[in-house]
């Protein structure tokens, strides 16, 4: 079913409102709405926030770009280099807007117009990581009509879109050359490309980039153009191409990219959706189609407890959460626990904490977007209403299981596994994955995702530990660890929940290469509350006899042998196993990515259960218990 092809262009065209009421957010002129906002304390501190931010930026110097850090890229792979100025141009850009919003008094205009212009007289929008390059393989080609519009471009043009219709009569008050040279960059670099275009990748509907590139070349469009014929001739396009999308999408709602990844997702499609809905008065509403409601749930699903999410795929276990994305959805699906999810992890689980931080900042380059979301589409005074949560929610079609003990908050266990295979969007070698929590803290764990790198997406994806099998729960056979690919599956995937047990089982031999001359290797979960366990039994049967095996467990707690068959987990929690069966060796794994230091700290831990048998069968139980 095509959801949004039910709009024809002339449909969209004769319910668009008058340019100047066809935005989501007010403009700074709109005092009401801006001084409104203080009347909650939580506002009044952001304001704060921001002011201090901005005044602390006045005269000081703008990020460098130079052409060396974009060439860093092809020469040696580095990305972080030139997208953190990069990115740091924007992300200041957002906070003086939003201050002179806030106060419109115009002592941040000039300063506004200096990050205008430095981010106009980049020569592409886009990132070297994303770059088609020119023919020395290091610079962007300057021939535009050939180069990829990328999903840092859409977003950039969105941004000055943004701010056009926040402070656009100010700028033009001090000169109108500021927002020509807006608009003209804009339709070079993103719209006029993408209006023209249908050879673009992204507009086959595979992955996050469709949804984040067209509901930012969307708000872009709605913010300059004028024309309404032009205007919803593009809306057309991006709803079709956002089609593409939504058809990939199971009926489940499920993200196989994960949490990480749903805020530029299924998120993203949102923002498109929502901008059109307010467009057009409410004339373009798909909200209660059930696969756009499953969509939205998908986030209260794989939430594990306070700001602790299931992070499969390229994920920490703390993604940045986009609360005004996620709240105005459940919002506009009359999805109360999305909004509910929003108030606990503003409050790190505590209903009654503050919320911390008080903005979402650094998120890339979209910092003003998300700041505009969480400002003007969550209440101020919205707070956790103690609504209960599912305490089994099962994805069949992503085959990810989430089992809670407890309704409540920050009690019990919780367990989440998944199926799957090994060609999902930001994949991982991980067909079998499973992460245990006691009370809100992590027992074991999948470890997530580094900085990114050329390497992260290139040919040596899989030889970074954390992508590749061994940075998984997930077992070791003869040698092989699971290897990529759609075809390299779970099988035979049964999820049975009867009363205070669940069992969850899968055939994951399937994820394994030739190599690993299995025939099988079953996994089974069950998940028992009355005993508060949690059992993970693998049988596995080779074609020829011997197996030699190892699997591995890891957790940011310190491991010890507590006594024979017998692991503590530091004083939280313990694993049982058979010791006559199989040996065990602890490893310490320090941590030096940033990204992962902010979820585990200096060191993460791993347990290493090897198994070796002359058989051509075999069977383990690993059981993880709560202290």
């Amino acid at each position: 079913m095509k959801l949004l092809e039910r709009y024809t262009v002339d449909d969209i065209c004769a319910s668009l409102r008058s340019p100047q009421d066809w935005f989501a957010f007010p403009p700074a002129a709109d005092r009401a709405a801006w001084e409104g906002l203080l009347a909650h304390p939580l506002n009044q501190a952001r304001k704060a926030r921001l002011v201090a931010r901005a005044e602390a930026a006045l005269g000081q110097p703008w990020p460098f770009l130079p052409a060396e850090r974009y060439m860093d890229f092809g020469r040696n792979g580095n990305r972080r280099d030139y997208e953190e100025p990069y990115f740091e141009r924007r992300q200041r850009l957002a906070v003086l807007v939003l201050a002179e919003a806030f106060e419109m008094k115009g002592r941040f205009i000039d300063e506004i117009i200096n990050g205008i212009w430095v981010i106009c007289e980049e020569t592409t929008w886009i990132i070297p990581a994303h770059s088609t390059k020119g023919s020395e393989g290091v610079l962007p080609s300057l021939d535009t009509a050939n180069q990829a519009v990328d999903l840092f471009a859409c977003e950039t043009a969105a941004i000055l879109g943004l701010i056009y219709r926040l402070v656009g009569p100010q700028l033009d008050a001090v000169s109108p050359v500021v927002t020509e040279r807006m608009r003209q960059q804009m339709n070079v670099q993103v719209l006029e490309p993408i209006e023209a275009r249908e050879d673009i990748h992204w507009m086959s509907g595979n992955g996050n980039w469709t949804p984040w590139c067209c509901s930012n070349t969307l708000i872009a469009a709605l913010a300059i153009w004028e024309d309404a014929d032009r205007v919803a001739a593009m809306a057309r396009k991006l709803m079709t191409i956002t089609d593409r999308f939504i058809d990939r999408y199971p009926p489940d709602g499920g993200c196989n990219e994960g949490p990480r990844y749903w805020g530029v997702a299924a998120g993203a499609m949102f923002n498109l959706l929502e901008f059109m809905y307010v467009a057009t008065d409410g004339a373009v509403d798909i909200y209660s189609e059930p696969l756009i409601v499953a969509m939205g749930d998908y986030m209260v699903t794989v939430n594990l407890d306070a700001d602790y999410f299931v992070n499969f795929a390229d994920a920490p276990i703390k993604p940045r959460f986009r609360e005004g994305n996620v709240y105005h959805f459940g919002t506009r699906t009359g999805n109360a626990l999305m909004q509910e999810l929003v108030g606990m992890v503003l409050r790190g689980g505590d209903p009654k904490g503050e919320v911390s931080p008080l903005l979402q900042e650094n998120i890339n380059g979209g910092d003003l977007l998300f700041h505009l979301q969480e400002l003007f589409w969550v209440p101020g005074d919205a707070a956790p209403q103690g609504l209960p949560r599912p305490t089994e929610r099962y994805l069949p079609d992503l085959q990810v299981a989430v089992l809670r003990e407890f309704e409540q908050w920050g009690k019990g266990l919780v367990f989440a596994i998944k199926g799957g295979h090994n060609g999902e969007n930001h994949n991982h070698n991980d067909v079998g994955q499973f992460i245990v929590m006691s009370d809100s803290r992590p027992l074991i764990v999948d470890p997530g995702s580094e900085t990114y790198t050329r390497s992260t997406f290139g040919p040596e994806r899989y030889t970074h530990w954390y992508i590749g099998s061994r940075g998984h729960n997930v077992p070791m056979v003869n040698g092989c660890e699971q290897a990529p690919g759609a075809e390299h599956a779970a099988s035979q995937v049964v999820y049975d929940p009867r009363g205070r047990v669940y069992t969850f089982s899968e055939d994951i031999a399937g994820a394994y290469p030739a190599e690993a001359d299995l025939k099988k290797l079953v996994r089974t979960a069950v998940v028992d509350w009355e005993a508060r366990s949690v059992s993970i039994t693998d049988a596995i049967a080779c074609s020829q006899s011997g197996i030699d095996l190892d699997v591995w467990l890891h957790s940011p707690l310190p491991m010890t042998v507590a006594e024979p068959g017998v692991l503590a987990l530091s004083e939280f929690g313990r694993i049982c196993y058979d010791a006559a069966l199989l040996d065990v060796r602890l490893e310490a794994l320090p941590l030096v990515d940033p990204i992962m230091r902010n979820d585990w700290g200096d060191t993460l831990y791993r347990a290493v259960f090897s198994l070796h048998t002359e058989a051509d069968t075999a069977a383990y139980t690993l059981v993880v218990r709560p202290a």
